[in-house]
């Protein structure tokens, strides 16, 4: 007969290989135009996380550790993968062979390079895939070639030193890139506990994290750099809470530099300390930031290209939006042609004097309250943007693990659908999927504000 603690076993190990067999199935084999095997493994995909973390949390046969690593390999199983749900990678690849020859990528957009000679040089045209048979012209794979570079410091060292080991093979620029990002996943990992242990929190918090398939599939497996903007971020955080305020601005400026969204947390900073450490923060960590930047931006043509890159990219794109949708199809009914950047506009002052009234209302909030109001803005940042891409929701993920609120995680979940864009080829959003996706978190946060007082890790108020 089996025993009790050898059945639990079995069940975990089992529910571990379906999971990482299904997220091997969905990076090696399915494309983003195939929406219907897509959803269909990616639901199974969460279905098997759900069992996976109820297990975890009910029965702890497994150390946390084995958990860990077993997270740990799924990511290092994608390393081989081709990229199938983006094509930022090609941007990547890019913008590390211009670095390698020494050409700063802010300078250059790749329309302003296509007849150049440095084009010539660097055989810019085609980059291979690790055989001659599967070549990729990785020029007509760019998705924004009017643009320059849009991708920060610390982005663009990865790049370069990918590009640096790997000057002629994609595949290996690929992985290089993923490592990294795993290396940062990895002392996440690091940071979590420790902050976990300091909350008083259950450490299999991290699991929810660790093996989250919007994570793995759209950070490792398709390349995108939002992890490191929660490394940086877990650094900042945690040693904020030891109230060591220069290695706190130290690790957000690194998340600044990663991804420059994290830029709008520092008000909430102030809530967590008194004025004086609180301007102590801010100045360091826009130090720290100004250094960072300094190598690729001492030209002032660099800062322009950012600039005009960074507005037109927010005033051209419309993916997944929730309040600017809502807003522009309200307007239509008082005007023909809606004005969308006053919508914008407004949106944006919304969150930022949101932002203010966390950070500005009251001090010395207590660490729950503090991570809540980090997960609460930038929550409120995607609900006012016009741009809300799949691998966006991977920070919210991280941060929900502090407090009470789970809406994140069904939001990692419920995005997938978004996917029915590219579906048969072509990049047609459905309206109705979207309004069904927000419809449905509207109803998660109702049920889950009504519940909120009644957790010890977070209070709302």
């Amino acid at each position: 007969m089996i025993k009790k603690e050898s059945y639990i076993n079995l069940t975990a190990f089992g529910f571990l290989f379906l999971f990482a067999v299904t997220i091997g199935v969905l990076g090696y084999t399915v494309a983003r135009t195939d929406f219907i095997l897509y959803i269909s493994l990616y639901t199974a995909a969460f279905s098997t996380y759900g069992l996976l973390i109820f297990n975890a949390f009910q029965h702890k046969n497994l150390k946390l550790w084995q958990l860990l690593a077993a997270a740990l390999f799924v990511r290092l199983a994608l390393l081989g993968m081709q990229p199938n749900l983006s094509d930022d990678f090609f941007r990547f690849a890019w913008d590390g062979r211009l670095l390698a020859a020494g050409i700063n990528p802010f300078l250059y957009s790749p329309e302003e390079l296509l007849h150049s000679q440095v084009y010539k040089d660097l055989q810019l045209d085609k980059l291979f895939y690790g055989d001659y048979i599967n070549d990729w012209s990785y020029y007509n794979g760019l998705n924004s070639k009017p643009y320059h570079s849009v991708y920060p410091t610390t982005l663009q060292l990865v790049f370069g030193f990918s590009a640096l080991l790997f000057p002629h093979h994609l595949l290996g620029q690929l992985i290089v890139m993923r490592l990294y990002i795993i290396l940062a996943e990895l002392g996440t990992f690091y940071f979590t506990l420790k902050i976990l242990k300091i909350r008083k929190l259950d450490k299999r918090f991290l699991l929810i994290y660790a093996f989250n398939p919007l994570i793995i599939l759209e950070w490792t497996g398709n390349i995108h750099f939002e992890a490191f903007a929660v490394f940086f971020l877990s650094g900042a955080v945690y040693y904020i809470l030891k109230n060591n305020i220069t290695i706190s601005a130290l690790f957000l400026s690194g998340a600044v530099v990663s991804k420059l969204i994290p830029l709008m947390f520092l008000p909430l900073f102030f809530a967590f300390t008194d004025w004086k450490k609180g301007s102590l923060h801010s100045f360091l960590t826009l130090f720290f930031s100004a250094l960072l930047l300094l190598p690729f931006f001492a030209d002032g043509a660099a800062i322009a290209n950012l600039g005009k890159s960074l507005s037109l990219y927010f005033a051209s794109f419309e993916f997944n939006a929730s309040f600017y949708y809502l807003f522009q199809y309200l307007w239509s009914f008082f005007a023909q042609y809606p004005d969308k950047n006053l919508t914008v506009k407004l949106l944006q002052v919304s969150v930022i004097l949101l932002i203010l009234w966390m950070g500005f209302r009251k001090k010395q909030i207590r660490p729950a309250d503090f991570q809540t109001y980090l997960l609460f803005a930038l929550l409120a940042y995607f609900l006012a943007t016009r741009t809300v891409h799949p691998w966006y929701l991977g920070t919210l993920v991280w941060l929900c693990i502090f407090t009470p609120f789970r809406l994140p995680v069904f939001w990692s979940f419920l995005v997938g659908l978004t996917y029915i864009t590219y579906w048969g080829g072509g990049f047609e959003e459905r309206i109705w999927i979207v309004v069904l996706e927000y419809l449905i978190l509207l109803g998660i946060a109702v049920n889950e504000l009504r519940s909120a007082k009644q957790s010890p890790a977070a209070t709302i108020d």
